[in-house]
């Protein structure tokens, strides 16, 4: 149970926030990036769409 409690803990601090949205920023630039270097056509302005619907559910989520 301790280890529950510390996990619960580790979960409403800040720097576990600021890690999981700064991770997910990452994820989508290196997506983009991949989609580059592989030859993936991808549309700006619904890729800048999406991101910013996925990562503002992080927010929404975090936040709490």
């Amino acid at each position: 149970m301790a280890n529950y409690n510390s996990n619960r803990t580790l979960e409403r601090s800040e720097k576990y926030k600021v890690d999981v949205m700064a991770e997910e920023i990452d994820a989508w630039r290196k997506g983009k990036d991949l989609a580059k270097r592989l030859g993936i056509y991808i549309e700006e302005d619904t890729y800048y769409s999406v991101s910013t619907k996925c990562l503002y559910t992080y927010i929404k989520s975090l936040a709490r």
